[in-house]
This record gives C-alpha cells, structure tokens and sequence, in this order.
C-alpha cells in the first residue's frame, strides 16, 4: 500500500509524507528500535542470504542502483557503498535503511531552496557561483537556479526518501541487510580490478519501440532514433548484467525474444582491443559504431581509433544465460588506451 502512494505522488517527498501523515499510514512503515534492529541483524548474520539482497537492491521500485555506486558500477547521488560493509556497523546500515536521515554522510546533505515564484527545490549542490546554484536533484537530473531568483537556502534532508524500504517484508529487509553487511568485505561481494563492463545502458520496452524495430530492422537499435528510449542499469557487484532484469521484444512470433544492451569505450589511443562475451556466440549479435560486425573470435582483436566507440548487443534471452559478462582487454599489437565506465 505504502509503495502504491509513494508511486501515485510522483517522487513529490513533501506530498508523500503529507499523504502518509493524513491517512496515518506513517504507523505502518518500519520503525527503528534497539531491539528490533539487534533481532534484524542476528538474523542477516546467522542466516541472511546475500544473493536475494542484491536481487532485492537491485530492484527498481527501491531505486538502490539510480543513486548509488558500487565501485564504478551505478549513480553518483548517494555515497558510494563499495567498501559499506567493512567500513559500518551493522547498526549503522540497518539504520541508513530504516530512517536515512539519522546520520548523513558528509557531503550528501540537501540544499532546500525557495525561488521567488514559491517553487521548494531540494538536492545536491553540485556547484555555486555568485551568479548561480546547480543542483543534482534526486532522479539524477540537474537543475541550475539563477543566484537572484532564489529567496532562501535552507540544510534540507537526505535524497533517500524515509520509508523507502517500508514495501519490503521482514524477511527481504534481513536479506538486504546482509547483502550490505558483505560489501566489501567477502571476496564474493568485493568488485575486483578486472576490465569488466560495469555500466550498461538497457533499450526499454515501449510501443513507439516496438513499432519502430517491427517497422525497420534490428539494426535499428544500433541507431540514435528518437522512439528508442535507453535507461542506465549496472552489473552486479560480479560485474554480470541479469538477464531477467532486461525488458524483451518479441518482434514476431517465430523469432526468439531479443533484449538489447549497450555501452560505450572512450578510446585515448588508437590501438586494438579484445571483447569477451560469456554468452554463446549464437545467442548474442553485436553492433560497433552502429554497423552490425560478426562476433569477435576468442582473442581477436578489434582494431579501434581515437574517440568514442559505441557497442550493442542483441541479446536471444533464452540463450544467453541466467547473466552476461562482458570484459575488454586491450589486443596484443598496438594495444588501445582505453577509458569507460
């Protein structure tokens, strides 16, 4: 229920809460006691399982993966939680969790500004001039206010909505938890310094999209047309891109269901480079610089210039795998220098 209103207000935090207040639905969501958190944590501990908590972190609804990074893969919102679970407490994760504004980290405090037109405009300073304030508000968008339209600056809350995780069970909260408790700290929830691909970009599954590749090719999706809608999504903390979490296009019925992904190298050096694909080569087709290209052989090097390189996968979802990783190393001649994220 508390995740249908928190849809329904549109990201509104100040609606949001009015609403919960109103209705006393506040008295529904998890509330922090001593008690309660040390019941939570010896559970996550002795039997918390961690790969749900990352399915459950990764989750839209709760936004985890938009605002926060882990290592370089996700947003630059919140803190950076790579190192969460060998630099905190366990009282101090649960706590983030249940009431975000107990103790922020520095550096993440919002700014609350009122313009002259009556406007509230909460976020992040991103930088302040005499002239002007830019802020990175909580979708990751930034908006910049000019100095002489602003009537007042107050400290604000955290970005992370309180009662944001008031949509999880029990059980989902002691798996999340434990899933904090390891990043880190467990080789298993440590991100490693291999050349894996840790940002993604999705194609997201509309009409217009349907209709444009139904209309065209599957070449489509290697072009900047306007109906084709693309939204961030990171690895694991493996560095994998879940299957099941990609929107699909069945674009006739005798053709397997495709997702498509894609991601971006920033070439510093004109070189060669090696992408390696965990997937079966029939199971993925592949696009550099919007031209299809037959899947690369093991080891075969790609011969790249100075600049940016787009790469897009087709990816048949029955074929490819539970997850895809994805790692590039530079070839063995005249080896790129590379950049992405």
């Amino acid at each position: 229920m508390i995740g249908a209103v928190r849809n329904a207000v549109g990201g509104d935090e100040a609606l949001m809460s009015e609403v919960l207040a109103t209705t006393r639905m506040d008295a529904l969501g998890w509330k922090w006691s001593d008690a309660w958190a040390k019941q939570i944590i010896e559970q996550a501990i002795a039997s918390g399982d961690a790969a749900k908590g990352e399915a459950i972190y990764r989750q839209a609804r709760l936004q985890c993966v938009r605002c926060h990074a882990i290592g370089q893969g996700g947003g630059v919102i919140g803190p950076n939680l790579v190192s969460l679970g060998g630099s905190s407490t366990p009282e101090y994760i649960l706590q983030s969790l249940i009431d975000p504004n107990a103790k922020l980290k520095e550096g993440f405090q919002t700014l609350s500004v009122l313009t002259d037109d009556g406007r509230v405009i909460s976020g992040l300073q991103r930088a302040r001039t005499d002239k002007q304030l830019q802020l990175v508000l909580a979708d990751g968008t930034e908006q910049t206010l000019a100095t002489d339209a602003i009537e007042t600056i107050k400290n604000g809350r955290s970005l992370m909505p309180a009662g944001l995780v008031d949509v999880l069970n029990e059980q989902e909260i002691v798996d999340l938890t434990r899933f904090l408790l390891e990043l880190g700290k467990t080789p298993k929830y440590t991100v490693d310094t291999s050349p894996r691909i840790r940002n993604w970009s999705i194609l997201t599954h509309t009409p217009a999209a349907m209709q444009k590749l139904n209309r065209t090719s599957l070449d489509t999706a290697a072009t900047d047309a306007p109906e084709l809608i693309w939204a961030p999504l990171p690895s694991t903390v493996a560095g994998r891109l879940p299957i099941a979490e990609l929107p699909t296009f069945q674009l006739f019925r005798d053709l397997p269901a495709i997702a498509f992904a894609r991601f971006d190298i920033e070439v510093k050096q004109a070189g060669s480079v090696i992408i390696e694909l965990s997937a079966p080569s029939d199971a993925v087709s592949l696009w550099l610089d919007g031209r299809p290209r037959k899947l690369p052989e093991p080891d075969e090097a790609i011969g790249l210039s100075v600049g940016r390189h787009r790469v897009v996968l087709g990816l048949k979802v029955r074929s490819v795998g539970p997850s895809l990783g994805c790692q590039i190393r530079t070839g063995h001649l005249g080896s790129a220098v590379l950049e992405w994220k």
